[in-house]
């Protein structure tokens, strides 16, 4: 079975804590205990000074629990005109108004739990100022933030390559020399320069079978000379 605590246990703890939290629970509790017990006693009203303690009908009774003048602080019964004192508030309630007006006193206090900047994770001041002049995601450009090369502003002279320049590039062999179409490079027209007999196939056979001028300076003479030689230089030039 729990024991009940009393109202300067549940505002301020066993023993007093003036830095303690309120469980709004168990204050709930205990007024609904207060309530009950005094309804048992035909109790009506609850007031904190006694110029609030009006109405009622004879017979009833009241509570003044904290009025500025502490001796008008007690129960009365309402009378045939008026509200008449007749005890002192039970000690529960002394303690609960006490307990009140500590916590109170202690709420209204700037910062009544001491609490630092640090407790909470808050910024200090000088991290607040760093924070107000650091470049935010907004002042930077699409690329720093998204890591997307087709983010990327191509410049005047700093360009940019295309998936298809990459491949064009690709295609070219090391050491390529090419800077001219194909049309232009197989033009012999357009070639300049010697190139040795013996790099066309067939070229030095086909120039070895020809004559030669001593051949046809051997079968000129012949000829005129109507000797047989002309023959055989004919045939050894043919």
């Amino acid at each position: 079975m729990a024991v009940a605590k009393t109202l300067s246990a549940i505002l301020l703890g066993s023993p007093p804590d003036p830095n303690k939290q309120v469980i709004n629970y168990d204050l709930l509790v205990k007024l609904r205990e207060i309530e009950a017990q005094a309804a048992l006693n035909g109790a009506l009203f609850f007031e904190d000074a006694l110029i609030d303690l009006t109405g009622g009908e004879e017979g009833d009774t009241g509570f003044v629990l904290d009025d500025p003048s502490q001796s008008n602080n007690g129960i009365y019964r309402k009378g045939a005109s008026e509200w008449v004192k007749t005890a002192e508030l039970p000690a529960a309630f002394s303690d609960a108004v006490a307990a009140l007006a500590a916590l109170a006193e202690h709420e209204a206090q700037p910062n009544p739990h001491g609490t630092t900047a640090a407790d909470v994770g808050a910024a200090t001041a000088a991290q607040g100022e760093a924070a107000e002049t650091a470049v935010q995601p907004g002042d930077l450009a699409s690329v720093a933030t998204s890591g997307d090369s087709d983010d990327l502003t191509e410049g005047a002279v700093n360009k940019l390559m295309t998936e298809a320049e990459r491949v064009k590039l690709a295609g070219v062999e090391s050491g390529a020399t090419a800077n001219l179409p194909d049309a232009d490079l197989r033009d012999r027209a357009s070639h300049t320069g010697e190139q040795p007999i013996d790099t066309v196939t067939g070229l030095q056979a086909a120039l070895d079978a020809k004559a030669t001028e001593a051949s046809v300076a051997i079968w000129t003479t012949s000829a005129v000379a109507g000797t047989a030689d002309a023959i055989t230089a004919t045939t050894d030039g043919d």
